[in-house]
């Protein structure tokens, strides 16, 4: 509620609306947003001092996956009847997938595949391939 509260407050005293919208490509956020943001992770680590493994840990819980959640609570979280529902909703995705999969993809490593066109943003004929066979490990993850 008070992040809510938050957010509204800065968008009637800050007018960019670059601050509240989606970067544009590969453009880069404006340079004061930038400032702020090395000045707060600056006092984040002075304040910290010499705790950088409490920082490094702070960092990977703040993203946690779903394996982690339903590691923390499995019973509170997730149902049997959500994991049924992400099993099939995989299995869908995957089927999809296989319509645009091309026939001469030869794939290694889905991973580094991904990795790859994150990074290039430039579409392989594995691309789509790779996509499908991670949908497939992670379904199948999930299932067990």
């Amino acid at each position: 509620m008070f992040s809510a509260l938050l957010l509204l407050a800065f968008k009637f005293v800050i007018k960019d609306p670059r601050l509240f919208e989606a970067p544009k490509g590969d453009a880069p956020p404006p340079f004061w947003i930038r400032a702020l943001l090395v000045g707060t992770c600056t006092g984040v680590s002075f304040a910290h001092g010499s705790n950088d493994g409490q920082k490094g840990m702070g960092l990977i819980h703040a993203y946690p996956d779903w394996h982690g959640a339903y590691r923390v609570c499995p019973e509170s979280c997730v149902g049997y009847s959500q994991v049924q529902d992400f099993v099939a909703v995989s299995e869908q995705a995957a089927n999809v997938l296989t319509h645009y999969v091309d026939t001469n993809a030869v794939m290694d490593d889905p991973r580094a595949d991904l990795t790859e066109y994150l990074q290039t943003k430039k579409e392989t004929p594995t691309t789509i391939l790779a996509e499908r066979q991670m949908v497939l490990e992670i379904e199948h993850e999930v299932h067990q």
